[in-house]
Order: structure tokens, then C-alpha cells, then sequence
């Protein structure tokens, strides 16, 4: 579906790049790392609370994290950025108070085995508006401040999650399932600070509607140790809140990233 969308896209750029020289004129990046992700949330109903992290005991883990960024050098055309994560989670652990999870009402002493499993996609198309810095001179030495770049576009966001829970010392008590799949436009806000092998960025994109609430933002630093070889180190979040029948489920994750980035 996200390809579908982003097709018309490619097609105009390449039309209007075809008769100069496109390489020059596009940055793209490839991103991989890690994702050490804190867990969150809760799943919710009239009769019980199940806690993520206190209850149903999830803690947490690391998460594979890639992502791709073609920057078009080209006045009034948008730039692509796309970023994929995916994990998945099993946890074990004895309820200390009775829950209610879909039909199923899990007793205290119980010990019960769940399993997380969640995919998001953001495929962001922006614009960026660049203030480049002047430099000055200080006390005789030249000083650079630096080039401040806005951004503001849209995110095209497909997220999956299914949960399940099970009795583990009542075989014949039946799975409880959750599934939540959502295809999500959100508005996008961002910035980025360059200074020479530099690079400070931010971006959020949040919406709420209807019965449903998703929100990503991350916060990060890039340092280029080559040529085309750049370090990261930064905070990422991903929330999402949403009605599923007769329950609400909100999930979360939060930490640290790191990784590294290749541009061609």
C-alpha cells in the first residue's frame, strides 16, 4: 500500500531529474542499529488494569531499527524518509491480582505466558526549509554558527501489533488475542542543526482520532568519522493508543538508539 502511494512520487522525480546530473543532486542515507527499547502501557476494561511492566512482566529488550533517506537537491521537491522497526517479545511471570483480557479472566497465582509482537512503518514525505549561518569573526578568530534546517510533511504510518495471553497451568482455557492494524496519515514536524561533522536532528509526528492515538518523536546526534560514514546516538519513542472491542490497549517503547549510517 505505502508503495503504491510513494510510485507516483519516484516517477516525477525522475522525470524532472532525468536531463541533469541526479546523482549529484540527491543525498541518500541507509541507517541500521539497535533500538533499546523500555516497554509500556497497559490493556484496559470495566472490570481490570493488566500493567505491561508490572503485571504481565515486560521489561525489556533490543530492537532491530533500519531506515532510508533519499534528500532531493532540487527547489520544491520533497524528500523521503522511510524507517522500518519490528520485534517481538515473550514474557512469563505469576499474576498478583486477577485480569480480564478479551473474554478470559486470568485468577491471581496463576502463571500465565504472553507474547508481544509489534511492527511499525513511518514513510515520511517532507519539506525542509534551510537557514544557512553566516560566518563571523570573534576576537579575530572566524566562527561558523552553524546551518538550521525546518522541516514539515506528512507520515505514512502502517503499525501491526498482536498480543496473546495464555493460562499456563489450565491447558484447556483458551488464547486471548489482540490485534491491532493500522494504516495512519500523521502530520510531521522536524528539524536538523548542521555544524561541520555535526549533525543535531528532531522530528514528532502525532495524531489522535476517533477511538485511536499514535504518536513516534526521536531526538538524536550524528558524527561523520568518514567520509561517508556517520555515528548515532540518539532517543527514540513510540506510543500507541487505541479501543480493540471491549478493551483499551496502549503500548509503548522508549530508549536509546544507536547506529550507523552509510550516504552514497
Amino acid at each position: 500500500m505505502i508503495l503504491r502511494i510513494l510510485l507516483p512520487f519516484f516517477i516525477v522525480v525522475s522525470l524532472f531529474a532525468k536531463n541533469e546530473d541526479w546523482r549529484s543532486n540527491i543525498d541518500f542515507k541507509v541507517e541500521a542499529g539497535l533500538f533499546l527499547a523500555n516497554y509500556g502501557g497497559d490493556i484496559s476494561n470495566t472490570s481490570s488494569k493488566a500493567d505491561f511492566k508490572n503485571d504481565l512482566n515486560f521489561d525489556s529488550s533490543s530492537v532491530s531499527y533500519f531506515s532510508i533517506e533519499n534528500k532531493f537537491n532540487y527547489d520544491y521537491i520533497p524528500n523521503l524518509y522511510i524507517s522500518y522497526l519490528s520485534l517481538r517479545k515473550k514474557a512469563d511471570t505469576i499474576l498478583d491480582k486477577d485480569l480480564k483480557i478479551t473474554n478470559n479472566t486470568f485468577l491471581t497465582g496463576v502463571k500465565t505466558s504472553s507474547i508481544a509482537e509489534y511492527s511499525s512503518i513511518n514513510a515520511i514525505i517532507y519539506q525542509d526549509f534551510m537557514i544557512k549561518g553566516t560566518s563571523t569573526s570573534i576576537y579575530g578568530s572566524k566562527f561558523y554558527p552553524g546551518d538550521i534546517e525546518f522541516n514539515i510533511g506528512l507520515n505514512i504510518k502502517k503499525l501491526d501489533y498482536k498480543y496473546n495471553i495464555q493460562d499456563k497451568d489450565d491447558s484447556t482455557k483458551p488464547i486471548s488475542w489482540i490485534r491491532v492494524n493500522e494504516f495512519i496519515p500523521l502530520p510531521y514536524f522536524g528539524f536538523k542543526y548542521y555544524r561541520y561533522n555535526v549533525i543535531i536532528y528532531g522530528d514528532v509526528s502525532a495524531i489522535s482520532y476517533n477511538e485511536a492515538k499514535t504518536i513516534s518523536a526521536q531526538i538524536a546526534l550524528d558524527y561523520r568519522v568518514a567520509h561517508s560514514i556517520y555515528l548515532s546516538c540518539g532517543y527514540l519513542y513510540e506510543k500507541f493508543d487505541v479501543v480493540e472491542k471491549d478493551d483499551t490497549v496502549v503500548f509503548s517503547m522508549s530508549g536509546l538508539k544507536l547506529s550507523a549510517k552509510y550516504k552514497f
